[in-house]
């Protein structure tokens, strides 16, 4: 295992994200030590949230990522867990599956429908004073590197930091609502589409532009997971962002429904 690990570029922010950290019970000690760091890195950049799920061992690791993956409400993973070279190939072989597990559900998260990054945090030591090392947050702070690892490796963190330097200046606030109502109505994705699909009235999902259906995805969300917003407030906002983006047939009255929903 390398000792030098990469420089994070200064302006990572985690701000509104929400993380799973991933974490065996195997080498307690050392995989806490892990969890402090990996916490303490996604905290200090402003994570909206940091869940923790346990697991047996590393072999278990993969599917409980994966679980947490499929669940669709968190925008990184850190997978965390430690192996200590025994008498025997166990090791090995542990080494292998979960490497192979992890790869695997990386591959696949981050080219699917909505980018997910999931990072490796497993270590892989020939003794215990490795492992500690590497675990502690005062030294080596393996845990803290894989969040970072993840925070820059495929969520939407980077696309919206760009987004802002194409517009005015906007305050924090601002900035920080627009981001949360993104990353929701990308989590919520599936949810959504379906409810646009069974509501509209003259095309499929897929014949709209792509803006076209991304303003609609965006209105759905604040509709259903945002009371503190109007409905009013939402439907003129998704009125007036047709008018200024959108399409002809979406600037159509007829063009589609907003859902029905209880207390809005």
């Amino acid at each position: 295992m390398s000792t030098q690990a990469p420089t994070p570029p200064p302006a990572l922010s985690a701000k509104g994200l929400r993380f799973a950290l991933c974490a065996t019970r195997w080498n307690l000690e050392i995989v806490d030590q892990l969890l402090a760091g990996a916490r303490a890195a996604l905290e200090q950049r402003g994570a909206q949230e940091v869940r923790v799920h346990r697991c047996a061992g590393v072999f278990e690791l993969g599917p409980l990522a994966a679980r947490v993956a499929r669940a669709g409400e968190v925008d990184g993973i850190v997978a965390l867990g430690c192996l200590v070279r025994g008498a025997t190939d166990h090791y090995t072989v542990l080494a292998s599956e979960v490497t192979r597990a992890l790869g695997a559900l990386a591959l696949e998260a981050a080219t699917g429908p909505r980018a997910l990054a999931v990072s490796f945090g497993v270590l892989t030591c020939e003794t215990v004073e490795q492992a500690q090392e590497r675990a502690d947050p005062r030294r080596m702070d393996k845990g803290g590197e894989a969040a970072l690892a993840c925070l820059e490796g495929g969520t939407p963190s980077d696309v919206l930091a760009g987004l802002w330097a194409h517009f005015e200046p906007a305050d924090e606030d601002t900035k920080a609502f627009a981001e949360a109502l993104v990353r929701g109505a990308q989590r919520e994705q599936a949810a959504i589409d379906q409810l646009i699909q069974h509501t509209s009235t003259n095309w499929k999902l897929e014949r709209m532009a792509r803006v076209d259906r991304n303003i609609l995805r965006l209105a759905v969300y604040e509709i259903l997971k945002r009371s503190d917003v109007p409905l009013k407030v939402t439907l003129n906002e998704a009125i007036e962002l047709s008018k200024k983006y959108g399409s002809e047939e979406m600037r159509r009255p007829s063009a589609c429904s907003c859902p029905r929903t209880s207390g809005r």
